[in-house]
């Protein structure tokens, strides 16, 4: 099976200063302090203090995020770069914004299969915010995604957005990429 590349690429390496269960480990408490830090902007605290402590007793209060903080997941990868992602848009339109929001945008795409929504959801709201000055989301976004998707196209003959066609589809991909033993996280 493959899997979006992202996670699985970011944990080799890592896994080239850290043993490869380690490397797979860290990324999540890391990915959980960019939500946190998302979060704190987003609501216009300070980081640091009494807020990012409550902040981080609500989230570590919902199971599902509290697993996410020390699971080797991509989600919580996913997460952090979408609230990295509205953190972006909440400032006005500026190259070097637009480039972030369109890099994160396609980092969702190539996280899991249904970052397509997420990435959606930035670009569409980065449309009705910036109006014109979007290009360089769309452009970025279109540079992350398009290669690796003309990639799994020319290996394959075909790309899916079903998450499991396209699961099926990259297969073959697997052997090029030196991660072979993550997929063993998700099943074969």
């Amino acid at each position: 099976h493959h899997y979006p590349p992202v996670f699985p690429v970011v944990s080799a390496m890592a896994s080239l200063v850290l043993p490869l269960p380690a490397a797979i480990l860290v990324l999540a408490p890391l990915a959980f302090c960019g939500v946190l830090v998302a979060l704190v902007r987003l609501l216009g605290a300070p980081l640091g203090g009494l807020s990012a402590a409550v902040l981080v007793g609500v989230l570590w209060s919902s199971p599902e995020l509290a697993a996410l903080s020390v699971s080797p997941d991509p989600r919580g990868l996913q997460l952090a770069f979408f609230y990295g992602g509205v953190v972006l848009l909440l400032g006005s339109a500026h190259l070097a914004r637009g480039v972030g929001v369109g890099v994160l945008s396609g980092l969702l795409v190539l996280t899991r299969p249904e970052g397509v929504l997420f990435a959606v959801l930035l670009l569409a709201v980065a449309c009705v915010l910036w109006r014109r000055r979007v290009g360089p989301a769309l452009a970025c976004f279109a540079g992350v995604v398009l290669p690796y998707l003309w990639w799994v196209s020319s290996a394959v003959g075909s790309v899916s957005l079903n998450s499991r066609a396209w699961e099926i589809k990259g297969a073959g991909l697997l052997e090029l990429l030196p991660v072979r033993p993550l997929i063993h996280l998700w099943g074969a």
